[in-house]
């Protein structure tokens, strides 16, 4: 029902966005920009992938694929686009609209311990969450809420309340991601892997007036963590399949195998896969790859992102993925943390992606948010953003709230 609900405004949202860029004149530069031709490059190429290999997907492919990315990126440019005013206000608005949801989710974790879904796999449980879903969406969504919630903080620091309330909120997403556990609701005994990426975002942040004075900062963009991840995951599909050394040691540190519990069976499949239809993949095909585990003899996940592109869409929808993520931050400006914020969350993201299941909204998210900043809300906010020291981000004293230079009258 809520999940009805939300996709009826969302279409009513995206119709009323159609209809603004109708009325208003939109310049050329504004509607092709690098960013949009490598966006509509890689929708066009699903598109043509499924039609070629799984004509009988089209269908779902446009429904599940091609409306949610090109009406939420419609909304999110009519927002911002149309009327450059009041960046922060806005985006304190949707930070506030995504905090209600967790909260209400929350509360759902409590009352009904054991969850609300479950899965067909019976040993997957889904906890009774609207936002957060099982315990696999924890790496990809934790992220968005961090750059979100930190991005309006940053912008709107001198709101006490607004400030409680993210502080809050940011809280209860600790809380939430840190209890789920396999069987239901069990406070702080869930997952340690979002506290190892909520611990690294803190820090590394923290570190960031430090860091953008060196020369490394410049490193640091999205297309370099783009290429980093790939490498990692040639290496490490590459290690899974029988190598030892090194890379054993660090990844039995973690109590894993040198199979990633077993996914290397998957990833040979998929390896197949991508050999089989290099240029355009195998479409939404939802092809059986044989797994480790005695219970789920079988699986439709490959467990890798960059993978699981290249088999569905081939190169041609890899390179315009790549692409597309290569250019979301060129807008931006490397001594500001708030584009540094985005691209430590793409980077969280990434590190997930490598052995993962992470849906590509996720990812989408992650673009958006951080393209639009870099085109829109950097320029507006570039005096106070620059001026901003990441330590304030976690400073709880009076001075916080106070706007800057007014504190010591």
């Amino acid at each position: 029902m809520v999940g009805t609900i939300l996709s009826v405004i969302k279409l009513i949202a995206f119709v009323y966005c159609l209809f603004r860029i109708g009325r208003k004149k939109i310049y050329r530069s504004e509607l092709l920009n690098k960013m949009h031709f490598w966006f509509l490059l890689y929708c066009i190429a699903g598109a043509v992938s499924t039609a070629l290999s799984t004509p009988d997907q089209m269908l779902t492919y446009i429904t599940n694929f091609l409306y949610p990315y090109i009406s939420t990126l419609i909304i999110f440019e009519t927002i911002f686009a149309l009327d450059k005013r009041h960046f922060k206000e806005k985006i304190s608005a949707i930070a506030k609209y995504l905090g209600l949801f967790i909260w209400i989710n929350f509360a759902t974790m409590i009352i009904w311990k054991n969850g609300i879904i479950i899965s067909s796999a019976s040993s997957m449980h889904e906890r009774a969450n609207w936002i957060f879903g099982s315990k696999n969406h924890i790496v990809p969504f934790l992220p968005i809420i961090l750059c979100l919630f930190g991005m309006d903080i940053i912008l709107n620091k001198e709101e006490k309340r607004n400030s409680y309330f993210d502080y809050a909120t940011l809280g209860i997403v600790f809380l939430s991601f840190s209890s789920m556990g396999e069987t239901g609701f069990q406070f702080m005994s869930g997952s340690t892997t979002a506290l190892v990426e909520l611990l690294a975002f803190f820090l590394i942040f923290i570190l960031f007036d430090r860091i953008k004075r060196t020369k490394v900062i410049k490193l640091f963009t999205v297309r370099n963590i783009c290429i980093l991840s790939i490498v990692l995951m040639a290496v490490i599909v590459d290690v899974s399949q029988g190598s030892d050394g090194l890379i054993f040691f660090l990844v039995s540190l973690f109590g894993k195998d040198i199979g990633f519990t077993g996914r290397y069976s998957v990833w040979a499949k998929a390896v197949d896969a991508i050999k089989e239809s290099p240029i355009f993949g195998i479409g939404l095909e939802e092809r059986i790859f044989p797994t480790w585990n005695s219970r789920w003899s079988y699986n439709t996940s490959i467990y890798s992102y960059w993978l699981s592109i290249a088999v569905r869409f081939g190169l041609v929808g890899f390179i315009s993925n790549f692409m597309m993520f290569s250019v979301s931050d060129q807008n931006g400006s490397w001594k500001d943390p708030v584009s540094f914020m985005c691209k430590l969350s793409f980077f969280i993201m990434m590190i997930g992606g490598l052995t993962s299941i992470i849906n590509i909204r996720y990812w989408m998210m992650i673009l958006m948010i951080t393209y639009l900043w870099n085109r829109y809300g950097y320029h507006q906010n570039k005096t106070a953003v620059e001026n901003f020291s990441s330590r304030e981000l976690f400073r709880s004293d009076k001075k916080f709230f106070e706007p800057r230079g007014e504190a010591n009258e």
